[in-house]
């Protein structure tokens, strides 16, 4: 299937990602990253992640942590990843 506007593709373009990153395809996530917007990609998956935290969250997760909401688990997820990178 082609799709003259990638920006159209975005949705299958990221799960297709999603799937490759997964499966630490690498040269298949080269060649979906070649031929992607990869801004539209980006809002796609930034939309799920969110989804799937409001999720866990509505099933119990995160109170261990404090976390009350989304925002909660981003925050800790970025303090993690500054701790990562300066050590």
């Amino acid at each position: 299937m082609m799709f003259p506007d990638r920006t159209a593709a975005a949705p299958l373009d990221a799960l297709l990602l999603a799937q490759t990153l997964w499966r630490d395809d690498h040269e298949a996530t080269q060649l979906l990253f070649r031929d992607c917007d990869p801004y539209a990609v980006t809002r796609q998956l930034a939309g799920w992640l969110r989804c799937a935290i409001q999720t866990a969250l509505a099933y119990g997760a995160g109170p261990e942590f404090g976390d009350e909401n989304e925002f909660d688990v981003l925050r800790r997820w970025i303090q993690d990843v500054q701790q990562e990178v300066t050590q």
